[in-house]
């Protein structure tokens, strides 16, 4: 529980840092929160190896690929449709969007930086190992009735709370996009993990998600 509790309070804090920094161009954006991904990262796969955790949780099998791409493009459809309830055009909400599409930068600016799109694929891999390799597997042992799941997921969306101030608008108010997508995903990617045992699936939706949502699908306002 600890360790969870404290990869979620540096999450929230560098989240946090993001928003208010000088830290204006979203490569520089992307390449500081991937930098703290690969620091856990590598502190997750040391704890998993001690522990022998590492065959069962990251060893990949027959399907993970299809049910990872599948899953992927369930919560693009997902999120793109609460996206729509949330800020609509025409309304002052729509600002919300347009705060978050500042943040994340312009796809075709990314895609022109080659290395970006590899940094994106393999940090989404990198958080799985860390949520669902790690911090889900000590969680399901601590929290009664197989409820681990539900409980990473919940620390897994709170790491967006200060996007709800960062990327407010002065009509619209706080700005809740990033933090109920990353609810919404941190549920999905959990229960995936939950129920096949082993984080690869969740790696392969989450790259898969990351990378179409950043560089990819992003209509105009």
């Amino acid at each position: 529980m600890g360790s969870a509790l404290l990869v979620s309070l540096v999450s929230v804090l560098l989240a946090a840092k993001i928003g208010h920094s000088d830290w204006r161009t979203a490569p520089i954006r992307l390449a500081v929160s991937a930098a703290l991904s690969v620091v856990l990262g590598a502190i997750a796969v040391i704890v998993m190896h001690k522990r022998g955790r590492i065959r069962d949780r990251l060893t990949p099998r027959w399907g993970d690929l299809s049910i990872g791409v599948v899953s992927a493009a369930a919560l693009i459809v997902t999120t793109w449709a609460g996206r729509t309830l949330l800020s609509p055009r025409g309304v002052p909400r729509q600002a919300w969007l347009a705060q978050v599409y500042w943040f994340l930068g312009n796809p075709s600016e990314l895609e022109s930086i080659h290395w970006l799109p590899w940094l994106v694929v393999f940090a989404a891999m990198l958080d799985e190992i860390i949520w669902r390799g790690w911090i889900q597997d000590r969680l399901s042992v601590v929290v009664p009735r197989g409820l681990g799941w539900v409980l990473t997921a919940g620390l897994y969306g709170m790491q967006a709370i200060p996007t709800l101030f960062t990327l407010s608008d002065t009509v619209a108010g706080p700005n809740p996009l990033l933090l109920v997508m990353a609810l919404a995903a941190g549920l999905l990617f959990s229960f995936l993990t939950h129920v096949t045992g082993r984080a690869t699936p969740s790696m392969i939706a989450h790259a898969a998600f990351s990378y179409f949502m950043l560089l990819q699908f992003r209509p105009a306002l």
